[in-house]
């Protein structure tokens, strides 16, 4: 009887041991999940604090910029050398606009002003200029829209551009496929979180789906001319995207107008991220998204 009731103590002792290594073996894992849920949503908390910031600051730089009154006789100089990169859709490395709202309003201003002396010869557009100085324009602008018409006159040889009279000189329109057809429904950012953004840009940037509009491809829905966005993924990668309205950047009412258009795809080359962008005629970015190396 004695030695029923030790083995009986020992098997609840052993019991009640092993209860208490089980707890303790839990209960950090526990601890930890609780731990990277709290992490995650700071993360997600900071994310969203600094797009709300970034998109404020990047509107009053339009704002400003749109502002903007340039009569004939001004001259016309970026605040960065010109470049694809002085009109980027944002700064590459801190998502801000800054001088890139000015220089692209300088950039419409000056390209207006080459149009008007531009030339048909041999089915090709020709300047009637020997230099940016002729119309108070800074070289290195002008040099950038003289490589902008090179690439037009490149694609009207191969017919997917056209020239067209204006009142105010010469400017091509892409020419239309019958076969082009519209997605069958545009992506609805706004409903969409960052990630999924990022994703669903990343989706369409990737097929390069030049000789379409933007909004077929996106609901331009979003209230102001662009719409950016940045987060951190779960592999401590930053991630930053936009998509842009041109028309409505350039105050057309018509989405199907030129700057909606989506003439070509550019990778560009930087140290630090995988960029990607998808670019109207005029070489600005309609839509692009980013990956940190």
């Amino acid at each position: 009887m004695k030695r029923g009731l030790i083995y009986l103590s020992v098997a609840l002792i052993g019991l009640l041991m092993c209860q208490c290594e089980f707890n303790t073996t839990e209960s950090p894992k526990t601890e930890n999940s609780e731990v990277t849920t709290e992490i995650n949503a700071e993360i997600l908390t900071i994310d969203q604090k600094k797009n709300d910031d970034i998109n404020q600051k990047n509107q009053e730089s339009w704002r400003e910029a749109k502002k903007l009154q340039f009569a004939d006789s001004d001259f016309l100089q970026t605040k960065q050398l010109m470049s694809d990169d002085a009109i980027a859709p944002y700064d590459y490395h801190t998502g801000l606009v800054g001088d890139k709202a000015y220089n692209n309003i300088v950039y419409m201003k000056a390209l207006e002003r080459v149009k008007k002396h531009l030339s048909v010869v041999d089915g090709r557009l020709v300047p009637k200029l020997k230099s940016g100085a002729e119309i108070r324009i800074a070289e290195d602008l002008y040099k950038f829209i003289l490589n902008v018409i090179d690439s037009w006159n490149q694609w009207i040889k191969e017919g997917k551009f056209e020239i067209i009279k204006t009142d105010n000189g010469y400017d091509i329109a892409p020419v239309i496929d019958d076969k082009m057809q519209p997605l069958s429904y545009a992506k609805d950012l706004t409903r969409m979180g960052h990630s999924e953004r990022w994703t669903a840009i990343k989706e369409v940037v990737d097929r390069a789906p030049a000789g379409t509009y933007i909004h077929e491809h996106f609901l331009l829905n979003f209230g102001t001319s662009t719409l950016y966005g940045e987060y951190t993924g779960t592999d401590s990668k930053k991630r930053r995207y936009s998509v842009s309205d041109g028309c409505g950047t350039w105050g057309e009412s018509d989405p199907n107008c030129i700057y909606n258009y989506i003439a070509y795809d550019a990778d560009i080359n930087d140290s630090q991220f995988y960029i990607y962008s998808l670019r109207n005629s005029n070489h600005q970015s309609l839509a692009s998204y980013q990956l940190q190396k």
